[in-house]
């Protein structure tokens, strides 16, 4: 009996090229980040890195043993996009310089502990319900405490507040307003607010 097995082989070059040819296709002051995890799904993560890293402006991970490996090849931002849950790991974000993901109120209250507010990312939940602060708990954390909010996709908008208001606006609205409203409103979707504590300290990605 004859036993099939399967092999697959990844080509970092192949990746590299098909990143130059996504960012060809975007505006040219975009942000390309690559995001790795499970060790790039088992492809050894630090082969990828070298081939890829000239060409990303930063790293997304999951877990902070992965962070680490990535920040021992690359000087570039990486986002813990889990953020951080102990104060033991935190002290390790800050030794390595990442940025972290907030998802909810206990991170939140850690960072406050700490009275560490470089480069959070605070995840606001738009629909997903899977992770993420709803909408008007955000807005209670930014009125309460002293945070610039660095508006990234937000340009169109006056401020955060608008946003909630503009989504208000969509679920009463029922006119042909509404499609159009619901159309800005999903381009917002999955997209991550970077909040800074002070103006010193701008987010470079």
């Amino acid at each position: 009996m004859t036993s099939l097995k399967s092999e697959l082989l990844i080509d970092p070059s192949i990746i590299q090229e098909n990143i130059l040819f996504i960012k060809n296709l975007m505006p040219k002051d975009s942000k390309f980040m690559a995001v790795i995890k499970s060790d790039a799904y088992g492809h050894i993560m630090e082969n990828l890195i070298k081939t890829i890293d000239n060409h990303v402006d930063g790293y997304g991970t999951v877990r902070i043993e992965e962070a680490i490996r990535i920040r021992n090849k690359s000087n570039k931002k990486i986002l813990l996009m889990t953020g951080v849950y102990s104060n033991k790991d935190l002290e390790v974000a800050k030794k390595h310089n990442f940025d972290l993901v907030v998802h909810n109120q206990n991170q939140f209250n850690l960072i406050q502990e700490n009275d560490y507010y470089k480069n959070l990312w605070f995840k606001v939940n738009t629909g997903m319900n899977r992770l993420g602060f709803e909408e008007q708990h955000f807005i209670d954390i930014y009125n309460k405490n002293d945070i610039e909010l660095e508006k990234k996709n937000y340009e169109k908008f006056e401020n955060i507040n608008d946003i909630l208001l503009k989504k208000e606006l969509y679920k009463l609205d029922t006119s042909k307003k509404k499609f159009e409203l619901n159309s800005e409103v999903d381009k917002l979707k999955s997209e991550v607010i970077i909040l800074n504590k002070s103006k010193s300290e701008p987010n470079a990605f």
